[in-house]
């Protein structure tokens, strides 16, 4: 995130203490009733609005509909986890909401059958995602897989064409 102290580990261990659990006794929240998908919603969202953004993200993303937002990361990143989950890339806000409420009540088997690397932190990283999104307003978002350094996606020219 944007400098900010929270990610997938945390999220999927608020996920847990939400649940009334020890993460370092218990390592899935799954499954996650609606219930807990909502409070960890709520939790989620309350840490990422703790953070200021920078006044370079604040001035670009004035116009959301302006912004072309590019996602980085390997196998397990939230970011492929969001595309994955919502059988769509780039994805929306709204899809993504959609996705989650689908998954709810999931179990690490279902998700693993489902293809997802790491399942227990299939929802909290989808709820991160969905958090920052709906916090500074990325209306959508396109997933790249990148390895290693990222600093291959400044000169990969395919992740800077224009969507037809």
């Amino acid at each position: 995130m944007f400098g900010g102290a929270i990610g997938s580990s945390i999220a999927t261990e608020i996920a847990v203490r939400l649940q009334g659990k020890s993460f370092s006794r218990c390592k899935t929240p799954n499954p996650m009733t609606r219930e807990h998908v909502s409070r960890l919603k709520e939790a989620v969202a309350k840490e990422v609005k703790n953070y200021e953004q920078p006044t370079w993200l604040q001035s670009l993303l004035r116009d959301p509909s302006q912004v072309h937002v590019v996602a980085i990361g390997g196998e397990t990143c939230a970011f492929r986890q969001c595309a994955q989950a919502t059988k769509q890339n780039p994805f929306t806000l709204e899809v993504l909401e959609k996705a989650i409420d689908e998954l709810c009540e999931g179990s690490d088997e279902k998700f693993r059958s489902m293809g997802f690397l790491q399942e227990s932190m299939v929802l909290p990283k989808l709820i991160l995602i969905y958090s920052v999104m709906k916090c500074l307003g990325i209306v959508k978002v396109k997933y790249e897989k990148t390895n290693g350094s990222a600093r291959g996606v400044l000169i990969t020219e395919e992740i800077w064409k224009a969507d037809s």
